[in-house]
């Protein structure tokens, strides 16, 4: 489950940043670097897109691309991953990918982070952004933070010193390796706090860590309103390969590993099974076919999703599949490929035309006579709002269908506003008028306006018309090109209906599209995607015999403590002691704020029995035990 898979070949893959870099969130701290608003106010992490990617062959005929035992295999863009590395081929800007948005054989959409603003800490020009067409370098670190580079794609770097700036990049920012989360908010935390995650909040919640809570890290930054930077306690995964395990799961919840590949909430007790804590939600990811109503040829065309054949090609008996056919045969496998199929609808419903819209036939593209307002003037001299039946400007509607025709006048008469002491009707009375004359013949056609725009729907099948009759006081048009509401004229027809295949997959994996219908103008538009599964910390064995209290400045266990790994000590306050041991209620050990390294006498004097390498201290004897 870690990022770095030693048993497959090193991923080293080249391409062009294709436009410059955009930038995404801040570094937004004040300090003493002059990196935050404070002084130069640069991004920490940005999106950009890697073209022109060049497959990467391999003799390894195990990888996800294979061409077969006897050949091997190739990586490509969809092999590229959250946690892999992109460099500049110069070896001068190195950023790590934290979210990949989009990606096909040839490119990826990603994100990518300075890491601890390494490269705008040790550039004189502070920068850390890729531009467009910078020829880059993707490559994978080790699970212990080291660069590795496939051998045979050295000389995608500019020379051998290039690829040793990248080897040197990781031997001098390795120790503070940190990792960035996005909580709802930062809250109170203060850099140095232990904190730990919870589903509360949107997407989740980091808060300090207090009693029996589970500690994910230390907080290294804060950044940007809501990015958290955490030394973590242990391993953070990113790319676990099997999210469909982890789609019952919520930030917060404990996972445990037992048997091959099985994750579970439920714990069996045994004190050595292995453990995470979820950090993130999983991002769902879809893609969505361009071509309208697609169909299958079975005779001749497969579809695989995920490795698995969803639809098979059937020379004898194959059918010509429809949208709906497709879809339904790809929900079928989606217990094996966890991926669903559905239909985008696009158009349909019932003609219309409104302000500024499309012209129908025989018609004109309406614009508004009196920019940027919409009014139809009632009066050609100036006077109050009110009634003015003898108001010049008219214009017709018709909604033709199957059953007969509807056809009325629109006449407006009535003012509600004044423009430059003129009565004028506005967008909301011109929509009212037209609901009422409408309702007069027992027309289905409706209308509705917005600011500064009138629509008008037929309201059932059939086509719409709408003409110009006689102009304002003004000598305006009311609708059409240069009238009072700048209503499209002409006949209008229903659009008609687009159906596009979609296919979602929601618990953070990949859709990985492969099968020669693909390459069919029905399959355009579908391409293989990657989202971000669930990220999960690694907690170790369970041990029930041990538990541990996390304060805000202390740590202790009202039982044994076993520390599997090593303990580092880090004394932020340089004045105060780096380690003490009571017993009781007295020191019986510590190390001072010198580093110096101190035994404390017993208070009752008393003589303990000697042990070889023993120390005892009184107040005024040392003794050192040899037996």
């Amino acid at each position: 489950m870690a990022e770095y898979n030693p048993e497959l070949p090193v991923l080293t893959l080249a391409g062009t940043i294709s436009g410059d870099a955009v930038g995404k969130n801040k570094y937004g701290i004040n300090d003493s670097t002059g990196l935050g608003p404070n002084g130069s106010d640069k991004y920490i992490s940005y999106d950009i897109i890697i073209n022109n990617i060049s497959p990467q062959s391999v003799g390894d005929a195990s990888v996800r691309d294979s061409s077969g035992l006897s050949v091997g295999g190739q990586y490509t863009g969809i092999d590229i991953k959250v946690g892999d590395w992109v460099s500049d081929t110069a070896g001068t800007k190195i950023l790590k990918i934290v979210e990949v948005q989009s990606k096909g054989d040839s490119f990826v959409s990603c994100s990518v982070e300075d890491v601890g603003m390494a490269i705008a800490r040790s550039r004189s020009d502070r920068n850390n952004s890729f531009l467009n067409g910078t020829a880059v370098v993707v490559f994978e670190a080790n699970d212990e933070d080291h660069a590795v580079f496939a051998i045979n794609q050295l000389d995608e770097f500019e020379g051998a010193l290039a690829a040793s700036q990248v080897e040197n990049y990781f031997k001098i920012y390795n120790p503070f390796y940190r990792f960035t989360l996005y909580p709802e908010n930062t809250g109170s935390l203060e850099i140095g706090d232990f904190v730990t995650i919870t589903s509360s909040g949107t997407p989740y919640n980091l808060v300090k860590a207090s009693q029996d809570d589970i500690v994910i890290g230390t907080v290294t930054d804060l950044f940007g309103g809501n990015n958290v930077s955490i030394k973590p306690t242990s391993k953070i995964i990113t790319n676990f390969d099997s999210p469909e395990l982890l789609s019952s799961g919520q930030v917060g919840s404990i996972w445990y590993l037992s048997g091959s590949n099985i994750l579970t909430t439920e714990s069996n007790n045994n004190s050595n099974q292995p453990r995470f804590i979820q950090l993130t939600s999983a991002q769902s990811t879809q893609v969505t076919g361009s071509y309208n109503n697609p169909t299958l040829l079975e005779t001749q065309y497969d579809l695989i999703i995920n490795g698995f054949t969803v639809i098979d090609q059937d020379a004898d008996n194959g059918s010509n599949l429809t949208i709906e056919e497709i879809t339904s045969s790809i929900n079928l496998s989606a217990s094996l490929t966890f991926v669903s199929a559905s239909i985008y609808n696009v158009g349909g419903g019932t003609a219309q035309t409104y302000t500024a819209g499309p012209s129908g036939t025989g018609g004109e593209t309406g614009t508004l006579a009196y920019p940027p307002d919409l009014f139809i003037p009632l009066s050609g001299t100036p006077n109050p709002t009110g009634s003015y039946p003898s108001a010049p400007g008219k214009f017709s509607i018709t909604h033709s269908y199957s059953g007969g025709e509807d056809a009325f006048v629109v006449h407006v008469t009535t003012s509600n506003a004044q423009y430059a002491t003129y009565p004028v009707a506005d967008e909301v009375q011109i929509a009212t008028d037209i609901y009422l004359a409408a309702q007069a013949t027992g027309s289905s056609v409706s209308a509705s306006y917005g600011t500064n725009v009138v629509y008008i729907f037929a309201g059932a099948e059939g086509n719409l018309t709408v003409n110009e009759l006689s102009n304002d006081p003004f000598g305006q048009p009311v609708v059409g090109a240069g009238s009072g509401t700048g209503i499209s004229t002409g006949e209008f027809e229903p659009a008609g209906l687009e159906k596009y295949l979609t296919l979602t997959r929601v618990d953070g994996g990949n859709i990985l599209l492969q099968g020669t219908w693909l390459d069919q103008p029905q399959g355009a538009g579908l391409y293989s995607v990657a989202s971000t599964p669930p990220y999960l910390l690694t907690l170790g064995v369970v041990k029930d015999d041990k538990d541990w209290y996390i304060a805000e400045t202390y740590l202790s266990s009202s039982k044994d403590v076993l520390i599997t790994a090593s303990l580092h000590i880090n004394r932020q306050d340089s004045s105060k002691d780096f380690l003490i041991i009571t017993s009781g209620s007295y020191d019986a050990f510590k190390i001072n704020s010198e580093g110096i390294a101190q035994f404390f006498a017993h208070p009752n004097e008393f003589e303990p029995t000697a042990i070889l390498g023993g120390m005892y201290f009184t107040s005024g004897s040392a003794y050192l035990g040899l037996e």
